[in-house]
């Protein structure tokens, strides 16, 4: 039951009333989270420069997954005061657990220093300023720099981290971490092909590094990629900036092993 349906029933009911009202009370701050639950409709890049051949990246969850699946039928677009880019779908990567993502690319380079916004049919503003972990997305798109034209360099090979795994909350939270260092103007993504010895079909996802490191899983309510606790699976990773360049990790294919439980202690006899 999420925070509104909490706060409906405590407005009906009388002998329990009282008490679930100063719940929903108590967890109105939260309310971010309930609709992380349900869904969430988030637009990137949100941060750090800008080229003018910049892609948009749609990611939706849960409910909102149909929407970034059908977007090209959408029309989707970039509006400024007197000027609209309409937006043409490059790209679409579904998730192992309710996500997806559209790359999109805009039929003309974006006006440096003018502020655009996201638009398309069945979405509207208010869909996209969603609270996700804390963090309000922002919907405006504004190009910061001159068209980028260099593909990003790595500058060591990516490398095999501890990975993380947080079984509590409506979890768990399993992620396998690699370390990316990388060189680029602007923010950076890694394209991940995940490949099982299961399966002979390989899934792909795009996933942003955050502070030198992607993370390759799923959270507590949904993600990326869905590895089992001590599954095995080869990794194929690459670059990619925001105008789209590509560039292959050295070294080949990595190794990853599905996070899991730590071992519970064993008691003394």
């Amino acid at each position: 039951m999420n925070v509104l349906s909490q706060h409906k029933t405590a407005t009906t009911g009388r002998a329990v009333g009282g008490t679930l009202a100063l719940l929903s009370l108590l967890l109105m701050p939260n309310i971010g989270t309930a609709r992380c639950k349900s869904g969430n409709l988030t637009l990137r890049p949100v941060r750090g420069p800008q080229p003018t051949n910049l892609l948009v990246h749609l990611n939706g969850f849960a409910r909102d997954v149909p929407l970034v699946r059908t977007i090209g039928a959408r029309h989707p677009r970039l509006e400024s005061e007197g000027h609209v880019i309409p937006l043409e779908v490059v790209k679409t990567y579904v998730g192992e657990q309710r996500v997806a993502l559209a790359v999109l690319k805009p039929q003309e380079n974006l006006r440096l220093g003018v502020d655009y916004v996201f638009a398309a049919e069945g979405i509207s503003e208010g869909d996209l300023v969603t609270f996700y972990k804390g963090s309000p997305t922002r919907t405006t798109l504004r190009a910061e720099a001159g068209a980028d034209h260099d593909p990003p360099v790595w500058l060591s090979p990516p490398r095999v981290l501890a990975s993380s795994y947080e079984p509590k909350g409506c979890g768990p939270a399993s992620f396998a971490r690699v370390s990316i260092e990388a060189k680029d103007a602007g923010p950076l993504f890694v394209k991940v092909e995940l490949e099982r010895s299961s399966s002979p079909d390989r899934v792909r996802y795009l996933l942003p590094v955050a502070r030198g490191v992607v993370k390759i899983g799923h959270g507590m309510c949904g993600g990326e990629f869905d590895l089992e606790p001590k599954e095995k699976a080869r990794v194929h990773l690459t670059l990619v900036d925001l105008a789209g360049h590509e560039t292959p990790a050295p070294g080949g294919p990595l190794h990853i092993v599905g996070p899991g439980p730590k071992p519970t202690p064993k008691k003394a006899p």
